[in-house]
């Protein structure tokens, strides 16, 4: 082969040798990485724990996101009260490395106070660097109850009649028996077990007379009807309130009227009235010997202008010393 043909040779195999050495590097170098971008698509506030003091409100944030890479994503929640303007709680969730196109869901728990409207600002940093913002309000806070303080079983609503009614049973001197039957519906979808607590309460006075308990169990979608009886003096109005406990927790309450005064009556949303309470029918038995200390006093000062002159006034100074001497021994028993 003559020299020309062998220098062309090696020409073309050096070529051939650079192409594929160029092929190779193209292959297997990366590309550059770009940055991505991240943005507030949505923000939402869900209901959490409640207790008596405070809520659990789920800020729940979706990040849409587009691009390359972004890094040392956090997200910060701050709840404003609406009224104050003060900053109520604040939060903070550490996201990390967010990449490709979609979104992300993040959800950051603030704990309020059980009160009030409530403002939500969401601040989302890459870093150090503030990227996007959202925002939310949630108002009537005070409105939602704890889980103790709820329960599908209540006291039935009727169009008319009261969910608690009594009838006289019997009467024995100056007192009646009143029987009562309280309406219980369960309007949830498992049994439900309660206290119910029924008070024959004085109107005028507010006088508890008399009191019982019992415990019922109301199925699924079924009203009971316990029976409960108290023994009151006769001739008074009455308020027949009744409660239904569940674990220490009042779940739900009822007021109707029991008239039993023939000259008087009320009716359960209407204004206390005086009708001339006798106290002493509902009244500890000591206080007798107070009402005739009392009364002695009364009468003593009617007679003073009619005793002698160097009399006058003592038999209301005798009575007035035992009435106070009375007084203080009573409160130093109790």
């Amino acid at each position: 082969m003559s020299i020309e043909k062998k220098l062309a040779v090696a020409a073309v195999g050096v070529i051939v040798v650079a192409a594929a050495v160029a092929v190779g590097v193209s292959l297997t170098a990366e590309e550059p990485t770009t940055e991505g971008d991240v943005r507030v698509a949505e923000t939402d506030v869900a209901l959490g724990e409640v207790t008596g003091e405070t809520v659990e409100l789920d800020t729940v944030v979706r990040l849409a996101h587009r691009g390359g890479m972004t890094e040392n994503v956090s997200v910060i929640v701050r709840a404003t009260r609406t009224d104050t303007g003060l900053l109520a709680a604040e939060e903070t969730y550490d996201v990390g490395e967010i990449e490709g196109d979609g979104e992300t869901e993040v959800r950051v728990p603030v704990v309020v106070e059980r009160e009030g409207d409530y403002g939500f600002d969401v601040i989302v940093y890459a870093g150090d660097e503030r990227v996007t913002t959202g925002s939310k309000s949630v108002s009537g806070v005070g409105t939602v109850q704890p889980d103790y303080a709820t329960s599908e079983l209540g006291f039935h609503s009727f169009p008319l009649q009261p969910a608690v009614e009594f009838s006289v049973s019997s009467a024995a001197g100056e007192t009646v028996e009143l029987s009562t039957v309280s309406f219980l519906t369960n309007e949830g979808d498992d049994r439900e077990d309660a206290t119910l607590v029924v008070k024959a309460r004085q109107a005028d006075s507010g006088i508890v007379a008399a009191e019982e308990e019992v415990d019922v169990s109301v199925a699924a979608g079924s009203t009971e009807r316990p029976s409960v009886d108290l023994t009151v003096p006769e001739d008074y109005d009455y308020y027949l309130d009744a409660t239904l406990w569940q674990d220490d927790n009042i779940v739900a309450t009822h007021r109707s009227a029991a008239n039993l005064d023939p000259e008087e009556r009320i009716e359960a949303n209407e204004t206390v009235r005086e009708t001339g309470l006798e106290v002493e029918d509902f009244a500890d038995p000591r206080d007798e010997e107070l009402a005739e200390l009392r009364q002695q006093l009364e009468e003593d000062v009617d007679d003073e202008d009619d005793a002698p002159e160097d009399m006058s006034g003592f038999g209301a100074v005798a009575a007035l010393v035992a009435l106070v001497a009375f007084t203080l021994a009573r409160r130093k028993k109790e």
